[in-house]
């Protein structure tokens, strides 16, 4: 757990307390409001079960989350594109992190979930995301998880004085 500034990543043993959590703060950013209910339910569900989520909180208000999957490289190319094949990943396995839930009030919290994201992504050797705009364009990123991750991984541990 990474703790800074009056913030801090928190993960929950209630998994019902944490997916409540995770639709109330996610339901009002217009990126994910506008997903169709069920299959945003399945993709935060497997989040949470398999603990492959965290919150950022301030005091005690949500003001941050990250979710993702770990996969093959195979499986992350299929999300990347968009690929049928994509909803057959479970998520528990692989070297590959899917990155398919970022959300971070400010830049602040924006700083704390890339370094406990950094912390917890030790080991993988490739990271996916895709940033969807408002005017419908998405960005895809894919990113070589190197020995530089490790270091500042390490350097956001030593932060928090750890």
């Amino acid at each position: 757990m990474v703790e800074r500034d009056g913030l801090k990543t928190v993960t929950f043993e209630n998994r019902a307390l944490a997916l409540g959590l995770a639709v109330e703060h996610l339901m009002t950013k217009p990126a994910f409001a506008r997903l169709p209910f069920g299959h945003w339910a399945r993709i935060l569900t497997g989040q949470i079960r398999r603990g492959h989520y965290f919150f950022i909180v301030a005091g005690n208000r949500v003001v941050g989350f990250c979710g993702w999957a770990l996969a093959s490289e195979a499986q992350a190319e299929a999300w990347m594109t968009n690929h049928p094949d994509a909803a057959k990943i479970e998520g528990s396995a692989g070297d590959c992190i899917v990155l398919n839930a970022w959300s971070a009030d400010t830049p602040e919290v924006h700083r704390l979930l890339l370094d406990e994201l950094r912390i917890r992504g030790r080991g993988n050797r490739l990271l996916y995301a895709k940033r969807d705009y408002k005017d419908g364009r998405t960005r895809p990123l894919r990113l070589k998880l190197d020995g530089s991750v490790d270091a500042h991984a390490l350097k956001a541990l030593g932060h928090q004085g750890a």
